[in-house]
């Protein structure tokens, strides 16, 4: 009898370890689930305002010149370089220029 009761004791705590890990490991996935809908309201709104702001001329406007390079009637374009890059053309334009010179510039240099 007490063997009898002592082997339900096991049983019922195994049982209840499980239990216990089992619920431990659904409360890790409802926080990591409650994250996500979070993260997906935060896009959503996001979303909603872009949908919002393309729904106007204006938008669509800002959406197409950030896409292509337009420009109204009476706008310029202006294309902004680092200067290491400059310098690189300008060198290279200067090479250019030497390795092409014609033959009366090569008979000056000769004297």
């Amino acid at each position: 009898m007490a063997l009898g009761i002592l082997l339900a004791i096991v049983f019922v705590s195994y049982g209840l370890v499980s239990l216990v890990g089992k619920s431990m490991d659904a409360a890790r996935a409802r926080k990591i689930s409650e994250a996500q809908a979070s993260n997906l309201k935060v896009k959503q709104e996001d979303l909603s305002l872009k949908l919002a702001a393309l729904a106007t001329p204006e938008g669509q406007e800002a959406a197409l010149r950030e896409k292509y390079p337009l420009v109204k009637a009476g706008e310029h374009v202006v294309v902004i370089t680092d200067e290491e890059s400059v310098s690189n053309v300008k060198l290279d334009t200067a090479t250019r220029s030497d390795t092409k010179k014609g033959f009366w510039q090569f008979l000056v240099n000769l004297f």
